[in-house]
């Protein structure tokens, strides 16, 4: 809902631009920010996407580093344990 208000938005800015700078605005030229509202949408959806996807490796990274670091204080721990 809000994406869809959002492009509905900047469509309506993009027409009142078109109009204020050159009076009316024609189908062509309308049409033509439509595709151009259309494709960032489209771009915006695919960068969300990968940010997620981005945010989900990390996630994953953290854990194994996590997961390396208790390792390696059980190594130390156990070498401690021998050196006594």
């Amino acid at each position: 809902m809000k994406r869809k208000t959002i492009g509905m938005a900047a469509v309506l800015v993009s027409l009142g631009a078109v109009a204020g700078l050159g009076g009316c605005a024609t189908s062509s030229e309308i049409e033509t920010l439509r595709k151009e509202v259309h494709q960032a949408n489209i771009e915006a959806r695919r960068a969300r996407e990968e940010a997620l996807a981005a945010s989900q490796l990390a996630g994953k990274a953290r854990a194994a580093a996590e997961e390396a670091r208790a390792m390696v204080e059980a190594n130390d721990a156990r070498i401690d344990q021998l050196a006594k």
